[in-house]
């Protein structure tokens, strides 16, 4: 599996799917964010986030709210060069540093878009719910019915496997037990606690517990369905420089995510400083620490927040 292999390389027997899901008060609990493999988090507008969650090694059979792309979120799925499934996004040529179609966005090797009639038939809204924050969609049948192309050959991160590894990973860092992530908000508008037993960081924001729900289906196509806190194995945060689109109708905003710039890691109860570099848009980031090595992770699930570079984090 991804997360449990030396490295995450994209070869031909993996698809990566990545979905945009809304993070509002009206989207949660969001459904399945616990499988996703992946999960990047970035300013959408105002204060509001969103998330780009990559499915690679679990193909759910239902993933959402999902929501609109932005054009920076594009530019993380070309890191992947994965499948595309989002709802609609800003359309305004005339406003090319926001805009999400055309040639900003000519090399997603497949893309599902809500938008598009003929896209209609995998997605579907919930009746518990008022639109727009009730879409939901399949990325199992959109891997069975849509995927056909084989990604690009790529090596990302390195994992640490064995148990001797795992055990001494950064063992000479600072421990940490809470780290809370401003974005424009306040201190506790984003946090993660640190549980030692379980070796994983719990989310919440607000200082509450934020949750998911997680659907699952055992092979005789029972499905069982769980609320759970969100967690996950490392915990990255990657300063980029930020800011509203100038002449864009809605206020979005835009994240530099080609270039170089500062990164904190939270990965087996320690804290590593270091930076994050990203060549081109063709190329994937490459996570570093300060002193020049690659960033090693523990097997699992990883958060990535894209978080504006003029604001600091606080980590206790």
């Amino acid at each position: 599996q991804l997360a449990q292999r030396r490295h995450i390389s994209l070869a031909v027997d993996k698809l990566p799917i990545g979905v945009m899901i809304e993070n509002s008060n009206e989207a949660r609990p969001q459904t399945n964010l616990n499988l996703a493999d992946v999960v990047y988090e970035c300013v959408a507008e105002s204060t509001i986030t969103r998330f780009y969650c990559l499915f690679n090694d679990n193909y759910p059979k239902i993933a959402g709210p999902v929501r609109s792309a932005r054009l920076y979120f594009i530019n993380i799925n070309r890191e992947w060069d994965g499948t595309l499934v989002h709802f609609g996004g800003p359309d305004d040529p005339t406003c090319p540093e926001s805009y999400i179609y055309g040639s900003n966005s000519n090399d997603i090797p497949v893309r599902v878009d809500g938008m598009k009639g003929a896209n209609a038939s995998y997605f579907w809204r919930s009746k518990d719910r008022k639109a727009p924050h009730n879409a939901y969609t399949s990325v199992k049948k959109i891997l069975d019915e849509k995927v056909d192309y084989t990604p690009k050959d790529r090596t990302f991160w390195d994992f640490a496997l064995t148990e001797k590894d795992q055990a001494n990973l950064y063992e000479g860092e600072e421990s940490f037990n809470e780290v809370s992530i401003p974005f424009l908000s306040k201190e506790d508008f984003v946090s993660y606690k640190y549980d030692a037993e379980t070796n994983k960081l719990y989310r919440f924001m607000g200082g509450k517990q934020f949750m998911t729900v997680t659907v699952t289906e055992d092979e005789n196509g029972k499905q069982t369905s769980k609320t759970e806190q969100v967690c996950c194995s490392n915990l990255i945060v990657q300063y980029a420089k930020q800011g509203v689109i100038s002449g864009d109708y809605g206020g979005r905003r835009q994240a530099t995510l080609v270039g170089k710039g500062e990164a904190e890691y939270f990965i087996n109860g320690k804290h590593i400083k270091g930076y994050w570099e990203r060549k081109t848009q063709n190329e994937a980031t490459v996570y570093y620490t300060e002193d020049g090595e690659q960033v090693t992770f523990m097997p699992g699930n990883t958060w990535v927040e894209v978080h504006p570079a003029d604001k600091q984090i606080t980590v206790k």
